[in-house]
Protein backbone atom coordinates (compact mmCIF):
# COMPACT_ATOMS: atom_id res chain seq x y z
CA UNK A 1 0.00 0.00 0.00
CA UNK A 2 1.14 3.91 -0.93
CA UNK A 3 0.33 6.84 0.68
CA UNK A 4 -0.06 9.97 -1.46
CA UNK A 5 -0.48 13.49 0.29
CA UNK A 6 -1.33 16.21 -1.44
CA UNK A 7 -0.68 19.71 -1.22
CA UNK A 8 -2.26 22.36 -2.68
CA UNK A 9 -4.31 25.50 -2.95
CA UNK A 10 -7.19 23.95 -4.25
CA UNK A 11 -10.25 22.19 -2.96
CA UNK A 12 -9.27 18.84 -1.41
CA UNK A 13 -11.86 16.82 -2.47
CA UNK A 14 -12.03 17.89 -5.91
CA UNK A 15 -8.40 17.37 -6.25
CA UNK A 16 -8.67 14.08 -4.41
CA UNK A 17 -11.58 12.58 -6.70
CA UNK A 18 -9.56 13.92 -10.10
CA UNK A 19 -6.27 12.08 -8.81
CA UNK A 20 -8.24 9.12 -7.60
CA UNK A 21 -9.89 8.92 -10.91
CA UNK A 22 -6.42 9.10 -13.05
CA UNK A 23 -4.82 6.35 -10.71
CA UNK A 24 -7.88 4.18 -11.02
CA UNK A 25 -7.10 4.31 -15.11
CA UNK A 26 -3.75 2.60 -14.38
CA UNK A 27 -5.42 -0.96 -13.15
CA UNK A 28 -4.29 -0.44 -9.55
CA UNK A 29 -5.84 -2.71 -7.22
CA UNK A 30 -7.85 0.15 -5.09
CA UNK A 31 -7.57 4.29 -4.40
CA UNK A 32 -9.24 4.88 -0.92
CA UNK A 33 -9.41 8.13 0.97
CA UNK A 34 -7.11 8.68 4.39
CA UNK A 35 -8.15 10.10 7.14
CA UNK A 36 -4.94 11.59 8.76
CA UNK A 37 -4.66 12.93 11.66
CA UNK A 38 -1.22 14.20 11.15
CA UNK A 39 -2.98 17.66 9.40
CA UNK A 40 -7.03 18.59 9.17
CA UNK A 41 -7.38 18.87 5.78
CA UNK A 42 -6.90 23.12 5.15
CA UNK A 43 -3.85 22.88 7.32
CA UNK A 44 -1.26 25.70 6.25
CA UNK A 45 1.86 23.78 5.86
CA UNK A 46 4.66 26.78 4.54
CA UNK A 47 2.90 28.50 2.19
CA UNK A 48 0.99 24.95 0.70
CA UNK A 49 -2.05 23.93 2.01
CA UNK A 50 -2.45 19.75 3.36
CA UNK A 51 -5.64 18.94 1.02
CA UNK A 52 -6.03 15.24 1.57
CA UNK A 53 -4.39 11.66 0.74
CA UNK A 54 -5.07 8.95 -0.72
CA UNK A 55 -4.12 5.20 -0.23
CA UNK A 56 -3.39 3.37 -3.43
CA UNK A 57 -3.21 -0.84 -3.56
CA UNK A 58 -0.49 -0.72 -6.80
CA UNK A 59 -1.34 -4.76 -7.06
CA UNK A 60 0.76 -5.23 -10.29
CA UNK A 61 1.87 -1.86 -10.99
CA UNK A 62 5.18 -0.90 -10.91
CA UNK A 63 5.48 2.20 -8.45
CA UNK A 64 7.44 4.29 -11.16
CA UNK A 65 4.17 4.07 -13.65
CA UNK A 66 2.31 5.34 -10.51
CA UNK A 67 5.00 7.97 -10.20
CA UNK A 68 4.95 8.95 -13.94
CA UNK A 69 0.93 9.49 -13.68
CA UNK A 70 1.32 11.71 -10.62
CA UNK A 71 3.61 13.99 -12.63
CA UNK A 72 1.90 14.16 -15.20
CA UNK A 73 -1.29 14.39 -13.20
CA UNK A 74 -0.16 17.41 -11.21
CA UNK A 75 1.00 19.38 -14.21
CA UNK A 76 -1.22 21.63 -15.27
CA UNK A 77 -3.34 21.62 -11.73
CA UNK A 78 -2.72 24.10 -8.49
CA UNK A 79 -0.83 21.03 -6.48
CA UNK A 80 2.15 21.66 -5.02
CA UNK A 81 3.59 18.58 -3.77
CA UNK A 82 2.19 15.17 -3.96
CA UNK A 83 4.31 13.04 -1.64
CA UNK A 84 4.60 9.18 -1.80
CA UNK A 85 4.95 7.26 1.25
Amino acid sequence: MVTLTIEGEADADALEHDLRRRLLELDVEAVVQVEDDRAPVGTRVGDAVVTGSLAVALGTVPLAALERAVDTWRENRPVRRVSVT
